[in-house]
């Protein structure tokens, strides 16, 4: 990992389980050999990253599960086997219900 003011490869200094707090369950720091600065990066717990992948869906995540359901949709309606001609249709019904 770089250094986000140098650019200068990172230094492990260790990891520490943390047990007081729910939603991380370790944290890492690094130090610059050149700047001197210090940085921790906490990893989330198993609770936090199962809340999160739940509650989150990103456009392009939920972009690429409607265009998945609109190629099945065309296939089963024009029963066509050029996969590209099929990815280019549905890829036009899902813009133009967007519009």
């Amino acid at each position: 990992m770089k250094c986000w003011h140098c650019k200068t490869e990172l230094i492990w200094g260790g990891d520490h389980d943390i047990e007081e707090n729910e939603d991380y369950d370790i944290v890492t720091n690094l130090s610059c050999p050149n700047c001197h600065s210090y940085v921790e990066v906490y990893h989330p717990s198993e609770k936090l990253r199962k809340e999160e992948y739940i509650e989150r869906e990103t456009p392009e995540e939920s972009y690429h599960k409607k265009l998945g359901e609109m190629i099945k949709k065309v296939k089963a309606e024009t029963k066509w086997r050029d996969i590209f001609k099929i990815v280019e249709e549905a890829q036009k019904r899902l813009n133009e219900k967007e519009i």
